[in-house]
């Protein structure tokens, strides 16, 4: 999990290069010969194809893990925050780079954003869910994190439009 939550739309058209380009790569930067060790170096090509097709939507403040917080909450109220994405694709980007991420085409994004905007994120339901866990000090900035990675994924769902692809990388 990253300490950072990124989102992005890319055209549909670059979903399987993003794929590919998602895939961790090792290359033999020394080769071994007879009982010497070959070297390896990875080669992560991801940042280049975001800076050449993507375009990053929302900017998110806070650590990347309450967007794991946030799924927690959402379950307690029978809501699947990732029940709409393509996910034999986020599968696919998921393993690839051992880290959390999530493809949603704009059908999938709709929806999610639809799930957010109707689920009960109040502020006394964050603090009640903090509290189960937390110390009260975390308290006033837990809620405003929680509530700002809500919000900040339902602006990122909606401008996931026809012809894209939307990536949520945290």
């Amino acid at each position: 999990m990253s300490s950072i939550a990124s989102f992005y739309t890319i055209p549909k058209s670059k979903e399987l290069a993003l794929l590919a380009a998602s895939e961790l790569e090792n290359k033999t930067t020394k080769r071994g010969f007879f009982f010497k060790k070959r070297s390896f170096e990875t080669v992560d090509n991801l940042g280049d194809f975001l800076r050449e097709f993507a375009k990053e939507q929302s900017h998110f403040d806070f650590p990347g893990h309450v967007f794991t917080y946030l799924e927690l909450l959402l379950e307690d109220q029978g809501v699947e925050l990732y029940k709409f994405e393509k996910s034999p694709a986020s599968d696919q980007f998921r393993s690839g780079r051992n880290e959390h991420g999530s493809i949603f085409d704009a059908p999938g994004a709709k929806r999610t954003s639809e799930m957010l905007g109707a689920s009960q994120l109040s502020v006394n339901a964050l603090e009640n869910f903090m509290k189960e866990d937390y110390p009260e000090e975390d308290l006033v900035e837990g809620v405003e994190a929680i509530g700002a990675a809500a919000t900040t994924m339902a602006k990122w769902l909606d401008t996931v439009k026809e012809g894209e692809i939307g990536l949520f990388i945290f």
